[in-house]
């Protein structure tokens, strides 16, 4: 009975502090306006997960096509994984975390086989938003000491809701640019022109462009609208 007593308090403690690292890290995630502000926070999460374990979190360009490095951990650093593209992560593709107790092992990431030197552990988080794959957030530590599951647990709290943040700052970034731009062109449109000239008017030398192409109804008329798009 003490050894049973003592393994439940020792869930309901490991679910206490989950919770309380997830409600802290929404909290501080919902004030971050930027992604570099949201890696900013992200940073600091790894710190708080392990002290000395390397992380790192790999995000996709604007194109989905392409892996880059957003931050790290900011002592351990980051284990430098080689992926280059999204679904060249087994854990992009599968959807789910995944933990390997050892490089060694024959069905162990590719990655970290090749990587050189002693063999590593890992955990890989996929970083998703509604459905589409936005990264992976990815650790390693030694074989002598493999991520615990309360590191394990908080690794995938920290890739779900850091997936959720950058996924929603994307679309808020989308929604202004698309509100404040010409779809054809690109440029401000009448109101974003408004207000920037409102600040310039307020001691800012600035200068007004105008162009004009001759006879462009005919080449609209000829050609159709979209060709003259």
């Amino acid at each position: 009975m003490a050894d049973t007593l003592q393994t439940m308090i020792a869930r309901l403690q490991s679910d206490q502090d989950r919770d309380a690292f997830s409600r802290q890290l929404s909290e501080v995630l919902e004030m971050a306006d930027t992604e570099v502000d949201t890696y900013a926070v992200v940073s600091r999460a790894m710190a708080s997960v392990s002290p000395d374990m390397k992380m790192e979190l790999l995000v996709s360009d604007s194109s989905r096509a392409h892996l880059e490095r957003a931050t790290a951990h900011p002592a351990a650093g980051g284990p430098c994984c080689t992926v280059e593209s999204p679904y060249g992560c087994m854990a992009v593709r599968r959807g789910n975390p995944i933990v390997f107790d050892t490089s060694d092992a024959l069905n162990a990431c590719s990655r970290l086989a090749g990587r050189g030197g002693d063999a590593v552990s890992a955990v890989c988080v996929p970083l998703t938003f509604m459905g589409r794959s936005l990264g992976v957030l990815h650790a390693t530590g030694p074989v002598a000491a493999p991520a615990p599951p309360r590191v394990v647990s908080q690794l995938t709290t920290l890739g779900i809701l850091t997936g959720s943040r950058i996924g929603t700052v994307r679309a808020f970034e989308r929604t202004q640019v698309q509100a404040n731009t010409d779809v054809l062109t690109g440029l401000l449109n009448r109101r974003s022109v408004e207000a920037r000239v409102r600040r310039f008017t307020q001691g800012t030398p600035y200068a007004v462009i105008l162009t004009d192409l001759d006879r462009f109804k005919k080449l609209n008329d000829t050609h159709g609208h979209e060709a003259g798009d």
